[in-house]
């Protein structure tokens, strides 16, 4: 068993860890994310910033979370970047697929 004695050493595994199993079983749907904007955007704010980066908008969930699919190539852990880089984008997520077992 390994011992890890930092923090910073536990995020940066878990971190990389997860990114190589997403990538690895594809656990997100392609060309979608979930955005999360920053309290006091407005629903045409944020309708606007995603028109803007090349996105549509697929449905709003509860909490305001914007379910939205991307522009037509475009990789989804390259947009996770472009749009965390917005400052009022709270949190990007992808698009996750569930499985249920049977």
């Amino acid at each position: 068993p390994h011992i890890i004695r930092e923090i910073e050493s536990l995020e940066r595994l878990s971190r990389d860890k997860t990114e190589n199993f997403s990538r690895t079983e594809r656990l997100y749907e392609s060309g979608e994310l979930m955005i999360e904007f920053m309290e006091g955007v407005t629903p045409e704010a944020a309708h606007s910033i995603i028109t803007q980066h090349g996105g549509s908008v697929i449905e709003v969930r509860e909490g305001g979370v914007y379910h939205i699919q991307l522009k037509k190539g475009q990789d989804v852990e390259e947009a996770m970047k472009e749009f965390s880089a917005i400052p009022v984008v709270g949190k990007v997520d992808p698009k996750y697929k569930i499985k249920i077992p049977r």
